[in-house]
């Protein structure tokens, strides 16, 4: 991903936060989210999933951690 992608999508994703949490998700782009997602990626490349398959299991994805969270302290 460049570096322009990265922080659109940053700043897209943090519109969706408390204003809280916004300072962490920028701070932890280069260390924490950005190797996983790549690693996301990969997983999904190695898996030959299609896009509609990749965007089916990140929905249900969220969808599961929104839950959790809603039972634990993520």
């Amino acid at each position: 991903m460049e570096r322009e992608e990265i922080l659109n999508t940053i700043n897209r994703i943090s519109s969706q936060y408390p204003t809280e949490m916004k300072p962490d998700l920028v701070d932890g782009i280069k260390e924490k989210i950005a190797p996983l997602t790549n690693e996301i990626v990969s997983l999904f490349e190695k898996k030959e999933l299609t896009f509609e398959e990749c965007y089916a299991v990140l929905n249900f994805t969220y969808d599961v951690l929104k839950y959790k969270s809603q039972k634990v302290n993520l």
